[in-house]
């Protein structure tokens, strides 16, 4: 099969699976498409991007119904949680340079109000449109129209000139309320040149705060925005880059070959960063029968040792390998968890105590792999864990992610072949560099 033919199967399972994941998300999280693309041709699909509200509530669901969704249909992704309002999802099959849908979902829509910039919160948008002082159509026009004026776009684009008309459409159609003629009024203006993006900025925030929509305290925001990203130079690993997913996933073949295709990067198993002979010897004699028990059944009794030595170890690391970069296997979500192999007597995995606080001491990287596929999969690979543990796994893991917000996240979907793993594998970690 040729190159062009390999893009057109993938460009068409890429479209298939986006409108599949539409429809799963429409039912399960509030959400809204902030402005009509305007898809020419089906290359359209893979210019630009498409933007879409939630509730800031909602993330985990999106993100936990996205990776669930892709791990079964062969669909690798990478998630961008630098920005301060919006996470960035990457959609692709073996290249996102060539063939690739980007999805942004925001929590806060950004505008501009005299000079100075602000935000609405989505929770408040979609409240407003719940108690029916403005529709959705009319919420999302009046967005847009500060839009235009944020990013100082050309208004008389031809997707913006197709923008216009979907909007003034979904007005038409939409219940007579509150200030609907005034926005249609106001999006017509704009297009026939009768009125400034300012001046129409200013009159959709006008009717915006009528209708009681108030904006984010920016400054509180901006001050813990500025603090986090300060925290992340001080406190986030440089130069490991952890992988993770239930076992039999394929992390260590799809790591090796990845490994191969570089010359700068070294394989390193988590373990070894607590299983230090001597102190670990001696924290297993503190344990009953320690001597009949296999290391990994002591370790799911030792979670907070393991956690506590690995917080020293894994920041020696580096100094260790020196110019080496690290790909390790494992990370510390791995132990925030008990029992996991071991499940006796209807017993299920469950966070440790004082998880919040041991989480809160991990040290997020600047980069992370996820890799998933489907649960039978799993088993005809290597059925080492109950399907309970590796559905509690797959939960944590996407927790983590969110909750200590790392910056960049490639997620494989290993029902590929391993060939287009590792070489998205490889790929990523050289832009890591």
């Amino acid at each position: 099969m040729n190159n062009l033919q390999i893009n057109k199967n993938q460009s068409t399972l890429l479209l298939d699976f986006f409108e599949d994941l539409k429809g799963k998300l429409m039912p399960t999280v509030q959400i809204l498409q902030l402005r009509p693309k305007l898809l020419a041709t089906v290359d359209s699909h893979f210019e630009g991007d498409f933007d879409f509200i939630i509730r800031k509530r909602d993330v985990y669901d999106v993100l936990f119904l996205i990776y669930d969704s892709c791990k079964k249909s062969g669909v690798n992704f990478t998630l961008h949680q630098v920005y301060k309002n919006k996470r960035i999802f990457k959609f692709f099959i073996s290249n996102p340079e060539t063939y690739a849908i980007t999805v942004e979902f925001w929590t806060a829509i950004e505008y501009t109000d005299r000079g100075a910039l602000k935000s609405f919160k989505t929770d408040s948008i979609f409240d407003l449109i719940a108690s029916k002082q403005l529709s959705a159509p009319e919420l999302l026009t009046l967005i847009y129209i500060t839009h235009l004026y944020h990013k100082k776009k050309n208004a008389f684009s031809d997707e913006n000139t197709y923008r216009f008309g979907v909007f003034l459409a979904d007005l038409n159609g939409t219940e007579n309320r509150q200030g609907e003629s005034e926005i249609a009024l106001l999006l017509r203006a704009i297009g026939d040149r009768q009125i400034s993006l300012a001046d129409a900025n200013r009159n959709a925030l006008n009717i915006l705060r009528r209708a009681g929509l108030r904006s984010s305290n920016s400054l509180v925001k901006d001050t813990t925005f500025f603090l986090a990203g300060l925290q992340k130079k001080v406190f986030n690993l440089n130069g490991i880059v952890p992988v993770v997913g239930p076992d039999g996933v394929g992390k260590g073949s799809i790591s090796d070959q990845a490994i191969s295709q570089l010359g700068n990067w070294l394989p390193f198993r988590y373990k070894e960063l607590y299983r230090l002979r001597k102190v670990y010897k001696l924290r297993k004699l503190l344990i009953k029968d320690s001597d009949h028990q296999p290391d990994n059944m002591l370790d799911e009794q030792i979670n907070h040792y393991i956690l506590f030595a690995s917080y020293v170890t894994i920041r020696l690391l580096p100094r260790v390998k020196k110019s080496k970069r690290i790909l390790l296997d494992r990370y510390f979500p791995d132990y925030l968890a008990t029992p996991i192999r071991y499940l006796d007597n209807g017993v299920t995995p469950r966070k440790i105590p004082f998880y919040n606080v041991m989480l809160r001491l991990v040290p997020p990287p600047n980069s992370m792999v996820f890799m998933g596929c489907k649960t039978s999969s799993l088993a005809e690979r290597k059925n080492e864990l109950p399907v309970v543990s590796i559905d509690f796994l797959q939960h944590l893991y996407c927790e983590f992610i969110l909750k200590k917000r790392i910056p960049v996240v490639l997620f494989l979907s290993t029902e590929n072949e391993i060939k287009i793993s590792s070489e998205a594998l490889a790929r990523f970690l050289n832009s890591s560099n």
